[in-house]
């Protein structure tokens, strides 16, 4: 698995890694070295001009398809917005079988000035001619990566 990401991190000339365990953040950035930035520590013109992203989430929505990311700082957040494709490592998750578990399980657990998100895939829309255009709000690609081991846990 960690194989899979790194091989579709090498593409890019540069990469965002954001609320990564701290071991999973040393592998990428000896494997990538200066390709492989944490967003907490780049400006937000860094930010913007790198096309991938990846991240971490240990919340699943059966009921809606999501994936739930949190991001505790603003830069955290733009790292998983602005990029052309987001990358989501899955491990030690909770599937919660509504947003209404999931709010009752968790949110109360979050800091203040945490952002949740969930995200079912790329944003779409469509204009007057009926247009779809993909990632208007966020990645236009967005790629989940679960690792189901022992230690998953369905409530």
């Amino acid at each position: 698995m960690i194989q899979a990401l790194l091989g579709d991190l090498r593409v890019y000339d540069k990469a965002l890694g954001t609320e990564l365990p701290s071991e999973l953040m040393s592998f990428f950035s000896g494997e990538l070295g200066g390709r492989f930035l944490n967003a907490s520590s780049i400006s937000l013109e860094e930010i913007e001009k790198i096309r991938v992203c990846l991240t971490v989430s240990h919340d699943l929505v059966a009921e809606s398809g999501s994936v739930v990311l949190v991001s505790r700082n603003l830069n955290e957040r733009r790292a998983t917005t602005l990029p052309d494709r987001l990358l989501i490592y899955c491990e030690n998750f909770t599937v919660h079988n509504s947003v209404r578990d999931f709010v009752a399980n968790r949110v109360g657990l979050f800091e203040p000035n945490t952002t949740v998100t969930l995200l079912s895939g790329p944003s779409r829309t469509a204009d007057v001619e009926q247009i779809l255009v993909k990632g208007v709000h966020g990645p236009r690609y967005v790629k989940v990566f679960l690792v189901v081991d022992s230690d998953h846990r369905f409530p």
